[in-house]
């Protein structure tokens, strides 16, 4: 677990970039609790929860109690600010896919909720099963699966059966909870935004619409027998719109999964001559300090490969982000402005950024990177791209994790504490081949404090090894190796 190798790097201090990750959600979502807090008392009362979600639709008093339940951690009645942030910024509760998404898969909803009494009835759902599924055996696709992984109506089913598996409650309709229940899963594994499905779900109403108006024109004799092409060519659209929104969500499933050009899920190893060391003197012979009036200063730094065609390491681009922090001899202290640049070894190494937002730009690319390879990537701009870390700037890092929306507070004490676990027994071994007396425990803690602040050395690679092994991040192959040691 241990290293005795030596260190050479100077420790980072804590990124800044983190929070803008965070905030821009944040603030939307401390907008919607103030439309949720209609009396801005400062919480949610179930009243007030309740007053929100039937303008969705019909909710059920049992459905209103579980998603109150969901947000209120504290158990105290009400849902207060940071529970409301916390229950929708977690991307898979009920409460998120309800709220979030729910403007989103209304039109849906509403389209097969034909009598608009708030609820899909067994009549409602039956009926377009059967219209889904004649649309789709008509207008048939030489490769298309029969078991489609996106299925939210069961056309694989029976229309009465997948009724059935849908009714959570047993009441013979279909609450708008319910539905959205339905696309829970999708949803989540998708990770497609509200906007993108708002998008596919407008069509599929529209479509349905269509269909549903064309046949009661047809029951009404408006359709002559001589038309047939008219309702025809509304089935039609009807199949398209329903294989487009399917595959919308398995196509943001499968990016999510495999990795696109906004969601690299392969790690991009540096190229060669990539340094943070080397960026940090081009960037101090670029903004030269006046050492009289300077008495010291630091670096805020992340290096991450930017999305696109190249998939070679050796060819990907990188882009970093630098905070320069100033301690004056006055004692004032001042953060300067976030300077950027790029990576670019055929042209001398690292260059300004001259795009014209490259702050813009970088936090796109935060926002597009996997949770598990953005930490790795802060792991390894920490470590100035070598293959060892120290325990100082692990600690960094994770912290760096926490600001990022990576990884929670939590997570990163559940790191250090197993850490320190391991320095512990290694440390307590080591004594007991010497020593039948065991250690004190208070002795133990500062053995185990003065060893990780000054021998402690890792690969980066075992650091993420601990972090999947603890469940904290998903497992990528370029640290899977390392899991059974760590």
């Amino acid at each position: 677990m241990v290293s005795n190798a030596g260190w050479g790097v100077s420790p980072q201090q804590d990124t800044e970039v983190g929070p803008r990750l965070k905030d821009e959600r944040k603030e939307k979502l401390k907008a919607t609790f103030r439309e949720f807090d209609r009396d801005r008392n400062g919480y949610i009362s179930r009243e007030e929860l309740a007053v929100v979600l039937h303008k969705l639709g019909r909710i059920d008093p049992g459905d209103i109690d579980d998603l109150l339940a969901e947000a209120d951690t504290n158990k105290n009645g009400v849902i207060e600010i940071n529970e409301f942030v916390d229950w929708l910024s977690g991307g898979s509760s009920d409460g998120n896919i309800i709220i979030e998404y729910g403007d989103a898969l209304r039109p849906i909803f509403d389209a097969i909720d034909q009598d608009r009494s708030g609820v899909i009835t067994q009549k409602e759902f039956v009926e377009c099963h059967g219209i889904l599924q004649g649309a789709l055996s008509l207008n048939p696709m030489e490769d298309e699966k029969q078991d489609h992984p996106v299925d939210i109506f069961k056309l694989g089913e029976d229309a009465q059966k997948a009724f059935n598996l849908l009714d959570d409650n047993d009441d013979k309709s279909i609450n708008f909870a319910e539905f959205a229940r339905l696309l829970k899963d999708p949803i989540v594994q998708s990770g497609i935004s509200a906007e993108d499905l708002a998008a596919c779900t407008k069509k599929l109403s529209q479509s349905l619409h269509g269909v549903f108006r064309g046949i009661k024109m047809a029951e009404e004799g408006k359709i002559r027998e001589d038309q047939p092409w008219m309702l025809a060519n509304l089935v039609t659209e009807l199949a398209e719109a329903t294989r487009g929104f399917q595959e919308t969500i398995q196509k943001n499933s499968l990016s999510a999964a495999e990795g696109d050009p906004m969601q690299q899920t392969k790690w991009m190893r540096a190229p060669e001559g990539l340094t943070v060391s080397g960026m940090k003197r081009m960037h101090m012979r670029r903004l030269p300090l006046n050492m009289r009036l300077v008495e010291s200063s630091s670096f805020d730094v992340l290096c991450i490969p930017t999305p696109g065609p190249v998939q070679d390491s050796e060819d990907a681009v990188w882009i970093a982000e630098v905070a320069r922090k100033l301690k004056y001899v006055s004692g004032a202290e001042r953060t300067e402005e976030r300077q950027y640049y790029v990576f670019d070894r055929n042209e001398g190494g690292w260059n300004l950024d001259e795009r014209t937002d490259p702050s813009k730009y970088f936090v796109t690319v935060l926002r597009g990177l996997p949770a598990e390879l953005g930490v790795f990537y802060i792991l390894q701009t920490n470590a100035d791209f070598t293959l060892e870390i120290c325990w100082d700037d692990i600690k960094r890092s994770l912290i760096a994790a926490v600001d990022m929306g990576w990884l929670s507070t939590e997570g990163r004490i559940q790191v250090e504490e197993y850490f320190e676990g391991k320095v512990a027994e290694d440390i307590s071994k080591e004594i007991q081949k010497t020593s039948k007396k065991p250690l004190a425990q208070e002795s133990l803690e500062r053995r185990v404090q003065v060893y990780m602040g000054s021998k402690m050395i890792l690969r980066p690679r075992m650091v993420m090894a601990v972090l999947s092994r603890l469940n904290l991040l998903k497992v990528n192959p370029t640290w899977k190796m390392f899991m059974s040691e760590a």
